[in-house]
C-alpha cells in the first residue's frame, strides 16, 4: 500500500508539472510562451547532461549537445534563441507561426533526446524531471 501510494504521489505531481509546463508553453501571450519553451529546451539539455559552461557561447553549447544527438540541429537552435530575445527585449514581440515553429522546434528534440535514453533515464525523465 506504501509503495502504490508514492507510485500515485509521483505519477499525480508528474501529471500536474506537465500541465503547468504545457500552459506556459501554449499561453495567449506568444512572446512569454517563446521564452518558456526555450526556458524548457534549456531545461532539458542539463537534465540530459549538458551544461553551459562559463563563457561558452551558445552555439558552441549546442554543438556539443548536437555530437551526441541527431535530432539537435545548431543553426535551429541558434534560430530559437534569436526569437526568445525577441520575443523578451521587442515591443512587437513574435507572430503566431514563429511561435509554431519553436513549438515544433522543441518536441522534435524533445522526443529525439528522450528516445536516446536508456530506459530507467526515459523513466526518470518522463516522471520525476516530467520533460
Amino acid at each position: 500500500a506504501f509503495i502504490a501510494a508514492v507510485i500515485g504521489v509521483i505519477v499525480l505531481r508528474a501529471a500536474a508539472l506537465r500541465r503547468k509546463r504545457t500552459a506556459a508553453m501554449r499561453q495567449p501571450d506568444k512572446s512569454r510562451a517563446c521564452a518558456a519553451i526555450y526556458q524548457e529546451l534549456m531545461r532539458l539539455f542539463e537534465i540530459c547532461g549538458y551544461k553551459q559552461a562559463n563563457g561558452e557561447s551558445m552555439r558552441h553549447y549546442f554543438e556539443s549537445v548536437a555530437a551526441d544527438h541527431d535530432c539537435v540541429d545548431v543553426d535551429a537552435c541558434g534560430k530559437l534563441v534569436a526569437l526568445a530575445n525577441e520575443a523578451a527585449f521587442s515591443r512587437d514581440g513574435i507572430a503566431l507561426e514563429q511561435w509554431q515553429w519553436c513549438r515544433r522546434l522543441y518536441q522534435t528534440i524533445r522526443h529525439g533526446m528522450y528516445h536516446d535514453q536508456k530506459r530507467m533515464k526515459q523513466l526518470k525523465m518522463k516522471f520525476w524531471n516530467v520533460c
